[in-house]
């Protein structure tokens, strides 16, 4: 028995077959391309197709369309991670390098070269702002210049606002050209003179205050990534160095010290030609070295941690941690409900000063710096300070948040210092009768000395500080820091903060509340529990700081911690 097939009905077959056909053919070259995407191969052009770099080639049936599109996103994925990455492994090296050779006459050289060949640059200049002690800046030196793999011995100063460069400190903001005007700059090679395609002068600021420009300039394209790595790194930099000229000013002073002690030792000879005013004169002496004692006792009592207080947003005090009420000489009761007033000079409370320095508090403005306070009992301390404005949930500010510390006896010391001097060469007629009382005086001047250093040294580096990116990745910490938390620079840079908290409060909306506020500017102060590199809880008494750019973003957020004692956590 045979069936009978109709014409239209064969067509409608072969038409079915050649479908098949072509699906199979279709599947078969999606087979192949996604193999190779999975063997890492993202540059594979599509199977039948001659140009599939267009959006949609003729060729492409749908399924070819989606699979070469995913191969392109794939391919920014990757080249996203490979900008970081480099981003990354650069700022650790950096950091190495700034580490290693901190205190080399050749720092500058050895960065900015490293910077240019890093950066694929042909040629740059690093200047450094020139700044005198209470002085605003004047000028920007060149200190180091780099171009061809060489080393460029140059020498060239430019005044604030000039050109470029001085137009650069000015705005405080990165400057990218790709449109170099003629006879502006040259890269000589063995082929000759040529303008480059591309400028770039990046601020390296510290505090928002600009120490030092680069200027690169490169025949090929600077890249947004590259030039927010220069801009993060320069951070680093800058504080490199302030560093440096920190270290500077301490070596003159130190000089100063020595050329003194020379000048003393010189005068020996005739401090031994007047014995018989010695006795007149051994009771001062005596006084003085009891209070210079006194004097180096106190400051050696002086403790880094933070004293703060609140107030609401007229100036009224809210509440005071004990360390306030401490320094101050009040109970708790008797300052709550008064103003800030209390703690001013009279006259100062009734300036314009004093008036305008509330209003920019109730604008959201920060104030940061050195002041005098005056206790229950009317005595003038000095103040290292922080007033930060906090808001509500809302975005309104509610209150203002003090934290201090008290640097009185440095200042103390300081002016104590000053006035024994002058008091030295008032009476070196006095002090001339004996050149063994002299020595002795000499030696524990000199011993004083060392310890005062070193107790600085130690108050300076109580603080633990930990600097975040506005998303709570890690840009940079602290000694302090790394030794409490029992990490090294390089295991936690570029990680976000969240491997410091337990894992349950990670995934808390809690966790994502704080962060969130933190980038609206919302400072976050109190006692937290963070996990150490060995796994183990530790309570800190933390505060996050927000820091803004000049548009009023934050960009980062700096933390600073102490670890909570047992003293503490009763107060």
């Amino acid at each position: 028995m045979f069936t009978i097939i109709k014409s239209n009905q064969l067509k409608r077959l072969y038409s079915a077959s050649e479908q098949l056909t072509v699906a199979q053919s279709q599947i078969g070259n999606a087979l192949r391309f996604i193999k190779a995407i999975q063997e890492g191969n993202l540059t594979m052009s599509y199977p039948g197709i001659k140009d599939d770099k267009t959006d949609f080639p003729q060729q492409a049936d749908s399924l070819a369309c989606s699979l070469m599109q995913m191969r392109e996103q794939m391919k920014a994925i990757a080249q996203q991670e490979n900008q970081r990455k480099w981003a990354s492994e650069g700022l650790a090296y950096f950091t190495d390098i700034l580490r290693d050779q901190q205190n080399n006459a050749s720092l500058y050289d050895i960065l900015l070269a490293s910077l240019v060949k890093y950066i694929g640059a042909n040629q740059g200049s690093l200047f450094v702002v020139d700044i005198e002690q209470n002085r605003p800046a004047q000028f920007l030196r060149q200190v180091a210049c780099y171009a061809y793999d060489r080393k460029k011995y140059t020498e060239q100063t430019i005044q604030i606002g000039e050109g470029l460069v001085g137009q650069c400190y000015l705005e405080a903001e990165s400057i990218h050209l790709t449109d170099i005007p003629a006879n502006y700059i040259s890269i000589t090679s063995g082929l000759g003179d040529a303008n480059p395609r591309s400028l770039v002068l990046i601020p390296f600021k510290l505090n928002e205050q600009v120490l030092a420009i680069v200027e690169l300039a490169s025949f090929n394209l600077f890249y947004s990534y590259q030039i927010e790595f220069i801009e993060k790194l320069g951070e680093s930099i800058a504080s490199s160095i302030s560093s440096n000229r920190v270290h500077q000013q301490t070596q003159q002073l130190l000089l100063q010290s020595q050329q003194q002690t020379e000048e003393l030792k010189a005068q020996q000879e005739e401090l031994k030609q007047n014995l018989e005013e010695l006795a007149a004169s051994q009771e001062e002496v005596r006084r003085r070295e009891i209070e210079s004692q006194n004097l180096l006792l106190a400051f050696q009592t002086v403790t880094n941690t933070f004293a703060s207080i609140e107030f609401d947003m007229q100036g009224n005090v809210l509440e005071a941690n004990e360390n306030f009420l401490l320094a101050m000489g009040y109970r708790s009761e008797e300052i709550r409900g008064k103003h800030h007033r209390i703690f001013v000079e009279p006259l100062y409370a009734q300036s314009a000063d004093y008036i305008q320095f509330w209003q920019n508090l109730q604008n959201g403005n920060v104030f940061m710096g050195q002041v005098i306070r005056y206790s229950k009992d009317q005595q003038s301390i000095w103040m290292q300070v922080s007033y930060a404005p906090v808001k509500d949930r809302d975005g309104k500010y509610t209150k203002v948040i003090k934290l201090a510390s008290d640097i009185t006896r440095q200042k103390e010391l300081e002016i104590f210092s000053q006035q024994q001097v002058e008091e030295l060469r008032a009476q070196e007629e006095e002090l001339r009768q004996n050149m063994e009382e002299l020595v002795s005086t000499q030696e524990e001047i000199e011993r004083q000395s060392k310890e005062l250093h070193a107790l600085s040294a130690a108050v300076n580096s109580t603080l633990a500080t930990i600097e975040f990116d506005r998303d709570g990745y890690v840009i940079s910490a602290n000694d302090n820091f790394l030794h409490l938390m029992g990490y090294t620079l390089s295991e936690i840079q570029g990680k976000h903060h969240r491997i410091l908290v337990n894992p349950d409060y990670r995934q808390t909306k809690e966790y994502t509340q704080f962060w969130e506020e933190l980038r609206q500017g919302v400072a976050q102060v109190g006692e937290v529990e963070r996990i150490t590199y060995a796994g183990e809880c530790m309570l800190l008494n933390a505060s996050y700081t927000p820091v803004f750019d000049l548009e009023n973003t934050v960009v980062r957020i700096i933390k600073f911690a102490q670890k909570v004692t047992a003293f503490s956590s009763q107060s």
